[in-house]
């Protein structure tokens, strides 16, 4: 997760508009950084199809995937001032906690 996290910021730009409108950039996956893209959205894609992997860590893959992406897509100008390596940093501890194991009640 913290390996797609560093992804996702090094190739921000793309990721928000290929979120906004993929039918926009159709023409553009001749070209290596989304050939890179569509490599990582189909490893995430088997990922999540995997049904050795239990269906609660898949969702919440999926779960954590989009509230990455959500985050920079939605409100991510409304951070621009935070340096890269602090929001990794965030961003990172996000998915640590939505990737947690549940406790058992108590």
């Amino acid at each position: 997760m913290y390996q797609l996290i560093d992804e996702i910021l090094e190739y921000h730009d793309l990721f928000v508009l290929q979120e906004r409108n993929r039918a926009a950039i159709a023409h553009l996956h001749q070209e290596r950084h989304v050939s890179e893209h569509d490599l990582l959205e189909e490893w995430f894609h088997a990922a999540l199809s995997d049904r050795q992997i239990a269906l609660r860590d898949r969702v919440r893959m999926a779960c954590g995937f989009k509230a990455v992406m959500g985050l920079l897509d939605l409100v991510g100008d409304v951070f621009a001032e935070v340096p890269s390596d602090v929001m990794a940093d965030l961003l990172r501890e996000a998915a640590r906690d939505l990737m947690a194991p549940k406790l058992a009640p108590a």
